[in-house]
């Protein structure tokens, strides 16, 4: 793939989130400001209470619509969640430092990248989210596999472009750069994303943050640069 077309992708990801885990023979209304008020109204009450104990009559009430509205735009409390978890990920996703493909220094833009990364994931929001997403998908699968496609999927594939188009100028030597891009992401959150979602401790000061991403960028160009 040329790194035009990797480039072009990238650029076109953050839009298809939109349409993650939607049913294509559905018709769901447009995007509106009713839409984000009810989505507003449902984050309060899933932080507050959890999947499995919020209801519709509570999220209506606090997005101050009826409940013959709140259906209107979606079908049921499942799908809610799951359009709030994709609308997280995608504003998520557009703070997070863009990888620029003209940069000539692969261990500058990782850098960039992966700080960038580590400091949006440990947000208080994001951990109370992951964590009701967890709870949820032990009985309701489907809600983690949103979670997962829109979040670390996602990055996945998004760092993975990156590698093939570094691979296809010479400047990275790797076999399977979706495993790589997935060792990277994982690197950048040791010891910031775990200790964070189990309670054990408060989120990482930068300084920490810009550690344990220069060992990551480290272990990887050490790994797959060209021998």
């Amino acid at each position: 793939m040329m790194p035009e077309q990797c480039q072009a992708d990238m650029e076109q990801a953050i839009d298809d989130f939109v349409t993650l885990s939607k049913d294509e023979t559905r018709d769901p209304p447009p995007d509106s400001a009713k839409r984000r008020q009810i989505i507003e109204g449902a984050r309060t009450v899933f932080l507050a209470q959890g999947f499995d104990r919020a209801s519709m009559d509570e999220i209506a009430r606090a997005a101050g619509v009826s409940k013959g509205t709140l259906y209107v735009y979606f079908d049921n409390k499942q799908r809610l969640f799951e359009d709030l978890i994709i609308e997280d990920r995608r504003e998520q996703a557009e703070q997070i430092v863009k990888i620029d493909f003209a940069d000539p220094d692969i261990r500058a833009m990782l850098t960039r990248f992966g700080v960038s990364l580590a400091e949006r994931m440990q947000l208080p929001q994001t951990i109370a989210l992951t964590r009701i997403v967890i709870a949820a998908s032990a009985h309701i699968p489907e809600i983690g596999r949103t979670l997962y496609s829109a979040g670390p999927g996602y990055g996945i594939r998004y760092i993975s472009s990156y590698f093939d188009a570094k691979c296809a100028e010479g400047r990275l030597s790797m076999s399977d750069t979706h495993l790589a891009a997935a060792q990277f992401i994982e690197l950048c959150m040791c010891q910031i994303l775990k200790p964070l979602l189990f309670n054990v401790s408060g989120p990482a000061p930068r300084e920490r943050i810009e550690t344990v991403v220069a060992s990551a960028v480290d272990m990887i160009l050490s790994v797959y640069s060209p021998k």
